[in-house]
C-alpha cells in the first residue's frame, strides 16, 4: 500500500464502529505474531477518541498529550504569530517542554498572545449564529473577560464564505481580524485546520462552536498548556439576540450548549513532573 509519503507491508481493513479497546486487542495480537514490528498507522484515528474512553481519564489524557501535531504546520503557525499578531512563546508563558511527557508546561499558568480567537463554524453545522450574531458575541466575551485594553486583534478560523469573512472584519470594529491565508499551495485541508488550531490554542481568550470535534481539539491544546478554563470553555449561542456562553455559564443556560470544562489528568507513568518556573527578573 503506498498513499502520499506512507508505505506499508501489511493492511488490514476493520470495518464498523471500533472502540479503542476493541482495537487494542487486535494490534496486541499483531504485536505478539510479528515482534519485528517497529510502527503502525492508523487511518481515521479521531474516530477511536471517541470511543468508550472517558475524558477525564489518565489514559485518555496520556494518549492525547502524546498527539503533538508536525513541527512543520507549528512553525508556519508560530511564524503568523509572531509576524501578525504579535505573539511569542515566553511572555505568552505558552514555551514548550522538550518532550510531552513534562507536566505541566514550564511557564504555566499560560497567558496567551495579545488576541483573542474564536471559532466560527459555518458550512454544514446545523445550529450557526449569524454574521451579526457571532461579532456580537464575540464582542461580549471581550469585555465580560476584561481584554478591551489588552488584546487588539480577533483571529477567525472559519469556513465560512469570503463574504461573511469581511463583514465580520467590518463589524468587529475597532478590533482587527485575521486568518490565515497560506502563501504556499501544497498545503491539504487537513494541514491547514492544524495551523488554525494551533494559533487559536494560543489566544489569550478562545470562544469555540458546540458541539464541534475542532473546537474540542482547540480545548484540550489549551487544556495541556495550562491555560485557566475561564479563558477557554466559551461558546457561541446560535440563538438570535442570545449572548455568548461563557465558562461562568455553562451550568446555568438551557437554550444552548456550552463547552463543558474537564481538567487533565496526568498518568504518572507516563509524566515528567516540570518543576514551577522562577521569575529571576
Amino acid at each position: 500500500m503506498q498513499n502520499s509519503s506512507i508505505v506499508t507491508r501489511d493492511l488490514y481493513c476493520l470495518h464498523g464502529v471500533l472502540h479503542a479497546v476493541e482495537l487494542a486487542g487486535f494490534l496486541f495480537r499483531y504485536i505478539d505474531e510479528h515482534p519485528e514490528t517497529k510502527s503502525i498507522y492508523i487511518g481515521a484515528a479521531e474516530n477511536l477518541i471517541n470511543g468508550v474512553w472517558s475524558e477525564w481519564s489518565q489514559e485518555y489524557w496520556t494518549v492525547r498529550r502524546s498527539m503533538v501535531f508536525a513541527k512543520h504546520l507549528v512553525d508556519i503557525g508560530d511564524a503568523f504569530r509572531k509576524d501578525v499578531l504579535g505573539s511569542e512563546d515566553e511572555p505568552d508563558r505558552t514555551l514548550r517542554p522538550p518532550s510531552w511527557l513534562h507536566h505541566p508546561w514550564p511557564l504555566s499558568p499560560a497567558l496567551g498572545g495579545p488576541y483573542a480567537a474564536v471559532h466560527w463554524r459555518r458550512g454544514d453545522f446545523p445550529e450557526s449564529p449569524s454574521v451579526h450574531t457571532a461579532v456580537n458575541q464575540t464582542r461580549q466575551a471581550i469585555r465580560k473577560f476584561q481584554l478591551d485594553d489588552q488584546v487588539s486583534a480577533v483571529y477567525l478560523a472559519t469556513d465560512a464564505e469570503n463574504e461573511d469573512f469581511l463583514l465580520f472584519k467590518q463589524l468587529l470594529s475597532p478590533w482587527a481580524v485575521y486568518r490565515f491565508a497560506p502563501e504556499r499551495t501544497d498545503l491539504v485541508p487537513g494541514e491547514l485546520a492544524v495551523i488554525d488550531q494551533w494559533i487559536c490554542a494560543h489566544a489569550r481568550l478562545f470562544v469555540g462552536s458546540s458541539p464541534s470535534t475542532f473546537t474540542f481539539r482547540i480545548v484540550e491544546e489549551r487544556e495541556i498548556m495550562g491555560f485557566h478554563p475561564s479563558s477557554t470553555y466559551n461558546a457561541f449561542c446560535a440563538v438570535p439576540g442570545s449572548d455568548v456562553v461563557m465558562y461562568d455559564d455553562w451550568r446555568k443556560r438551557t437554550d444552548c450548549e456550552g463547552l463543558t470544562p474537564w481538567s487533565i489528568v496526568p498518568e504518572p507513568l507516563y509524566t515528567i513532573h516540570t518543576p514551577p518556573f522562577k521569575n529571576e527578573l
